[in-house]
């Protein structure tokens, strides 16, 4: 991999810019590059955001006083505050937005559109000329995908999340057309990420196998990618150093049969292997009847079942990301093992935390 060599201060650090750092992706990708000397870190969140964490993870050595990364607020709504942050960057690694499957579709568009726009606004003022856009595999449609690539058009459609994702995606492409220092990429993932900080994402669908509360659709035949999240940092970084970068970049490990997948946690989790299985056409019929009743009270929370996420276990969704391996050179440098083991140690950690926080209580 050819390394970018040159910012706007060839004699000092390469300052980029993470915005979402509080979040699962950013929080791990704050602390992966704060370990990079040749890196200034600077870790975006909106205000009054909780952020204990972020600073458990700020400074190095035992006596605390070196700081590993900068934490700077700015809301995704405020081009004023966000103009603030971006001057002087070198590279924008751009993960605020709001990522759910459930929501009202004018929210998905203001966070992951139009909040886009504001940092890609911003960049082109201030003379940032990398810019680098976690999105989704969600910008596909779950019709089913057999090992496909970032050529596979995004045919998303009633799905607010990836189509605003396939919005701001073109944002992006349009941003790195108006100039020919402009350098973006768009980041796909795997459609599981695990790891540890993870608060809503994987965790949530982990408590219900480790707590036996799991059941295959169709039998658990379907494929599935997925990526350890410090695999995807070291994607992400690969994105950031490389000389060049254009368009779609898929960033996985693997990808592995629903049953397969789970049956990985109970092994290692010395736990039963789970064998409860529903048919589609029944989960549908189910789903849909909870999913009148959310939308006929305008119930904000998401149902326990959605179609969003019934879609997903339904048909085989493996894709590869040849273009990383072969124009970036990625390779996973942590194994599924090393993986899965460090999640499940933040998820017994984070068990045992509620647990404590909850008996306080009583």
């Amino acid at each position: 991999m050819e390394e970018l060599t040159l910012n706007k201060n060839p004699n000092t650090k390469l300052k980029v810019l993470i915005t979402g750092a509080n979040g699962f992706v950013g929080t791990n990708l704050t602390d992966y590059l704060s370990n990079d000397t040749s890196l200034d870190v600077y870790a975006m969140v909106r205000p009054r955001a909780p952020v204990n964490f972020l600073h458990d993870l700020e400074y190095s050595g035992d006596k605390k006083t070196e700081k590993r990364f900068h934490i700077v607020e700015a809301n995704i709504k405020d081009p004023e505050s966000i103009d603030k942050i971006v001057k002087d960057m070198d590279v924008i690694v751009h993960l605020a937005g709001k990522v759910a499957d459930w929501g009202d579709r004018d929210a998905f568009f203001m966070f992951n559109v139009d909040g886009t726009r504001l940092f890609l606004d911003a960049a082109t003022k201030h003379g940032v000329n990398r810019f680098i856009f976690l999105s989704s595999l969600a910008v596909h449609s779950f019709s089913g995908h057999h090992y496909d690539d970032e050529t596979t058009p995004r045919d998303v459609a009633n799905f607010a999340y990836g189509e605003s994702k396939r919005k701001a995606e073109d944002l992006v492409y349009d941003w790195a057309e108006l100039s020919s220092d402009h350098q973006a990429a768009s980041v796909r993932p795997g459609y599981i990420i695990f790891g540890p900080h993870d608060k809503n994402s994987y965790i949530t669908a982990l408590n219900g196998i480790l707590t036996r509360n799991f059941g295959f659709v169709n039998g658990g035949k379907s494929l599935i990618s997925y990526i350890y999240v410090k695999n995807l940092c070291y994607g992400i970084k690969q994105l950031i150093l490389t000389k060049q970068i254009q368009g779609a970049y898929n960033i996985l490990d693997g990808n592995m049969t629903w049953k397969d997948w789970v049956n990985s946690w109970t092994k290692i989790a010395n736990i039963k292997p789970l064998k409860l299985s529903v048919p589609y056409f029944l989960l549908a019929l189910v789903t849909g009847v909870i999913v009148g009743v959310f939308k006929l009270f305008r119930i904000k929370k998401s149902p326990l079942l959605n179609f969003y996420r019934i879609s997903i276990p339904r048909r085989d969704l493996a894709f590869v990301d040849t273009k990383m391996n072969t124009q970036v050179g990625y390779e996973p440098p942590y194994s599924f093992e090393e993986g899965q083991k460090e999640a499940l140690q933040y998820y017994y950690s984070e068990t045992y935390h509620r647990l404590k926080e909850s008996m306080k209580k009583k």
